[in-house]
């Protein structure tokens, strides 16, 4: 019995180290498949390739969306210089336009004479200072055709010697800094 232990051990060994040879031998073969070093130097290649398309073109989306950011800075940066001043303009044209009302009503006043050609200089040196900056009377006058864009009508007058839809009269003045309306002309328009 002890002879027929000995013997199915050893057939046990056997089978163990085939089946550890056949083992090696299935690693050796999968190992030598994988460094097939064509193959795998092919793959890199052609991943490295890939990697390099990606990444060329990632450069160039990243350089147009700089690109893009940059001009947009740009153009922001433009706009506020050329309209930074509309905040002040808006605060400072109805005193002005107020003013001017002042000295139209005390024209013919020998009294306040003196005074009109002091404020007479004032409103101008404020005209000129607005002008220095981009901004600008609107020009409107009496008979001029109504425009939305550059007037806004206060009032509606029917029976008048106008024609529909022409200004008659001028409340307050209008004002463009560079292109764009700062302060719609404050008008009464025939109906």
């Amino acid at each position: 019995m002890a002879e027929k232990n000995k013997k199915n051990e050893n057939i046990q060994e056997n089978l163990n180290d085939d089946s550890l040879n056949n083992n090696e031998n299935e690693t050796v073969e999968t190992i030598d498949e994988i460094l097939n070093t064509d193959q795998v130097l092919a793959e890199k290649d052609d991943l490295i390739a890939e990697l390099n398309q990606q990444l060329n073109e990632q450069k160039l989306l990243r350089a147009a969306d700089i690109d893009n950011l940059n001009k947009f800075n740009t153009k922001r940066l433009i706009e506020i210089r050329k309209y930074g001043a509309s905040d002040l303009a808006m605060e400072l044209i109805k005193p002005i336009d107020l003013l001017k009302k002042v000295v139209e009503s005390l024209q013919g006043n020998e009294a306040f004479k003196n005074y009109l050609t002091g404020f007479e200089m004032v409103v101008r040196q404020m005209e000129q200072a607005l002008e220095n900056n981009g901004i600008t009377l609107i020009d409107v006058k009496p008979g001029d055709e109504f425009d939305d864009q550059i007037h806004n009508a206060n009032e509606a007058v029917e029976g008048t010697k106008f024609s529909e839809n022409t200004i008659i009269e001028i409340i307050s003045n209008g004002y463009k800094i560079h292109d764009r309306v700062l302060v719609h002309a404050l008008v009464k328009v025939a109906k």
